[in-house]
């Protein structure tokens, strides 16, 4: 079964965003301080605490605003006072250490949850009496007509047949709710 996933879950080493932030701030050098490519930092950023983790993504986070400010105080002598260039770069590394965050906790969540998946997956519901397994189908069948992977942990349960007739009391009343409670159809 091929599942979904945002980006690949598969991390990366921190390492590789160091050739990646040497061309973004040489495409920032020299397309000059009119030009505003750091708003295209925040794609690296979320991709490195996605894939390499956390501390990756805010060393981008910090390190590329600042470079852009060293290069806004002593290469391109702007227009603009040292006050609002100083702004513009705190507002940046504060914009992109939340983004930064916040894809690093989602990868996490993701990585966790697919796990979790992983695991639910491989249970194979077992009715604790008879021993027959509960298919695809919510079809009861025994272990010897079960034709899928070899790779799966049991979870024991009961069957609706084995429910009646080993716990009538218990059974009926469920079976009733069942059968009372109308079916809404999409």
């Amino acid at each position: 079964m091929k599942r979904w996933a945002l980006f690949s879950l598969r991390p990366i080493s921190p390492w590789w965003w160091l050739p990646v932030a040497v061309v973004l701030v040489a495409i920032d050098y020299f397309t000059g301080p009119y030009f505003q490519f750091p708003a295209v930092y925040v794609v690296p950023v979320t991709l490195a605490a996605w894939l390499s983790g956390l501390v990756p993504g805010l060393v981008l986070a910090v390190t590329l605003p600042l470079i852009r400010l060293g290069f806004m105080l002593e290469f391109w002598g702007e227009p603009w006072d040292a006050q609002t260039i100083l702004a513009t770069a705190l507002t940046r590394v504060g914009v992109f250490s939340l983004m930064a965050v916040m894809a690093a906790r989602l990868a996490a969540h993701e990585r966790a949850v697919m796990q979790r998946v992983d695991v639910l997956t491989s249970l194979l519901p077992m009715c604790s009496y008879c021993r027959r397994i509960r298919g695809a189908d919510d079809g009861w069948t025994t272990i010897d007509q079960l034709a899928g992977p070899a790779t799966f942990q049991f979870a024991t349960g009961l069957c609706p047949d084995c429910a009646a007739s080993h716990l009538p009391a218990e059974y009926a009343p469920v079976s009733e709710k069942r059968t009372a409670a109308p079916h809404k159809s999409a």
